[in-house]
């Protein structure tokens, strides 16, 4: 394992697609009939915030791996490091905010009642997952999904000086941030019994982020834990990868009560983490999710799938409505979620090439 200068890992290309299509499915199949709701497919499709999970803590290694490679050569500056992250995400994340901004107030030109978006300051400010916190979220589609953008920027905020000042006691802060988060998740699931709080609550997912942090640390000082999972768990591989798609299925039904909910987020996270650990180090053909062109280049991708998707699928309702198209479980099922990821990807792919690409060429500009 020659690890001490690669900073970039296909395995985790193809896992960030993975994620998304995970998002896709949740968003895709969001049913607001209880009756339905309850079934065992909507269920089984409601593995969207399971994605965002994992993107949460895939940008805590993905944020924390360069920084330890590189504490012995360079000199961490934080203010490149702001720059690159906000290279990389404001200009969509504004794009989707313009968007859903003249949609709103243009509304009534499109014959169209939305109801009344967060300020334009919660947007600005990368805090609309506090909005939605504590006032719900009730407002354009597109516009609440952005709320786990705002969480990643307010990590790398707070990373950023974490790496800068106290990179010696990552190790500490990680762990203060799993603990910390586990403490605030008992506080609202069983005194304040506010789901959607903790669900959007910065604090609710930081935990995540800490695990990302301390598996770029596993790796680093590949020390006995590291040789544990390569040497140990290496022909237990397939049973790992099946509890996790068990439970991911079953969640519902396994995480069923307020004392297994807080842990939910950490049991996952945990599980996420050994999939980064296999896929850097793993050797085995059969589990390398980069040998697929196609997620890989999806995962290349990713960022303008998750912000776009939520666009198309908003499009697409709002045709459906206007034309007052019946609805059957083919068109469902089948054709819709077609259509969309079909759109969602050529438009991804479109805006990568020509808007993302030429902010990635002033980012490495900045290392």
């Amino acid at each position: 394992m020659e690890l001490e200068h690669k900073t970039y890992f296909k395995n985790l290309d193809a896992t960030r697609a993975l994620a998304f299509l995970m998002v896709f499915v949740g968003h895709m199949f969001i049913n607001y009939d209880v009756d339905k709701s309850a079934s065992i497919f909507f269920q089984f499709s409601n593995l969207g915030r399971f994605g965002v999970d994992y993107f949460f803590v895939l940008s805590g290694f993905l944020i924390t791996w360069p920084a330890l490679i590189n504490q012995n050569t360079n000199v961490f500056s934080y203010k490149n490091f702001i720059f690159r992250r906000i290279l990389r995400i404001w200009p969509l994340y504004f794009i989707i905010v313009f968007i859903g901004f003249f949609i709103y107030f243009f509304s009534d030109s499109f014959g169209y009642q939305i109801e009344e978006i967060p300020s334009a300051i919660f947007f600005i400010s990368f805090t609309t997952n506090l909005y939605s916190a504590s006032c719900g979220d009730e407002f354009l589609f597109f516009l609440v999904i952005i709320w786990s953008v705002a969480i990643e920027f307010q990590f790398y905020v707070i990373w950023g000086l974490v790496l800068k000042y106290c990179h010696k006691y990552i190790f500490h802060i990680s762990f203060l941030f799993i603990v910390l988060s586990l403490i605030f998740r008992y506080y609202f699931l069983n005194i304040n019994q506010n789901q959607d709080q903790l669900y959007y609550h910065t604090f609710g997912t930081f935990g995540n982020f800490g695990v990302g942090a301390l598996v770029a640390l596993i790796l680093y000082k590949r020390g006995f834990l590291l040789n544990l999972l390569c040497t140990k768990t290496s022909k237990y591989r397939i049973y790992i990868y099946c509890i996790l798609m068990t439970c991911l299925l079953f969640h519902f039904y396994i995480f069923s009560n307020s004392y297994s909910r807080i842990f939910e987020r950490l049991f996952y996270a945990i599980l996420f983490g050994y999939v980064i650990i296999d896929q850097v180090i793993s050797e085995n053909e059969r589990f390398k999710f980069g040998k697929s062109k196609l997620l890989n280049h999806m995962g290349k991708i990713s960022y303008g799938l998750y912000c776009y998707h939520a666009v198309v699928i908003s499009f697409i309702v709002y045709l459906l409505k206007y034309f007052e198209i019946q609805q059957n479980i083919y068109l469902t099922v089948f054709v819709y979620p077609l259509i969309v990821f079909s759109l969602t990807f050529f438009i991804s792919k479109w805006s990568y090439d020509l808007i993302e690409s030429w902010f990635l060429k002033i980012k490495k500009e900045y290392y």
